[in-house]
């Protein structure tokens, strides 16, 4: 394969993206982007009774759990579950036979475009729209201040103060994350107790991925309700015990891999 460079929509990766939120399911998006083939080719594939000639069209690539585990250092029934939790998500298809199965990066065709330059104007528009959303954030965190209540830029900057040890940081303070956090403001404004629930993430190992789900926190995960931000409180750092509610949530990621386990 020619050396270069290839490209992966942002949306994939963005925080609240379940691809984002997990370490493997990211590594594996990558791996396939890295081995997929730009350009129509015929490649030859060696089987079990000699070798065959297989066509990949841009965006696909031979897979192998086996040979793709020793690349990625993962198991390989790990490898082929991500594989399959990637399908579910809408990343990639496999078609498979009794040989080789061929993956396909969806929408890989319009990601390689070349990036259109708008004209002047455009640029104008998106820089005021850019400098209204910014003044509405200043606005909206100085209307906090002056009510002597945490802003949710304060929450914003103390969440990755503590976004340590694998913990995702956020990169923008959204429309969405700020009325997430004005609402959990609202149950409790107290400084102390907001820097007890983050600095505790870091420490207990289930919200690090050490849980039967490959699961890691987020902010949006503690955000969602006004509920796991007090579990997260009450939990003790030197004996935790393993919340119901994370269970509950992550029902649908087991089903999952029930579902696309061992094929």
């Amino acid at each position: 394969m020619e050396r270069g460079y290839f490209k992966l929509w942002r949306k994939w990766f963005d925080d609240d993206s379940p691809i984002w939120a997990n370490d493997s399911l990211i590594r594996i998006a990558v791996w396939c982007g890295k081995k997929a083939s730009h350009k129509k080719r015929i490649i030859p594939f060696k089987t079990g009774k000699g070798s065959v000639e297989v066509e990949l069209q841009p965006g696909q690539l031979i897979f192998g759990r086996h040979k793709a585990a020793g690349q990625l250092f993962m198991n390989p029934n790990t490898v082929w579950k991500r594989i399959n939790k990637l399908k579910t998500l809408g990343f990639l298809t496999i078609e498979s036979n009794n040989q080789y199965s061929i993956i396909s990066i969806c929408n890989y065709k319009e990601m390689q475009e070349p990036i259109k330059h708008t004209s002047n104007s455009g640029s104008t528009k998106q820089r005021h729209s850019k400098d209204t959303a910014n003044n509405t954030k200043d606005t909206l965190d100085n209307d906090d201040k002056e009510n002597n209540t945490i802003t949710p830029r304060e929450i914003f900057n103390l969440w990755n103060k503590y976004a340590v040890n694998g913990i995702q940081p956020l990169k923008a303070l959204t429309s969405v994350r700020i009325d997430k956090i004005k609402t959990r403001l609202k149950e409790n404004d107290n400084i102390d107790y907001w820097i007890e629930v983050f600095s505790k993430l870091s420490k207990i190992p289930y919200f690090l991925g050490q849980n039967k789900y490959d699961w890691w926190v987020d902010f949006n995960y503690v955000m969602k309700n006004d509920n796991n931000h007090i579990r997260i409180f009450e939990q003790s750092v030197n004996k935790p015990t393993q919340p119901d509610h994370i269970n509950d949530q992550l029902d649908q990621l087991e089903e999952d891999e029930r579902k696309y386990g061992d094929e």
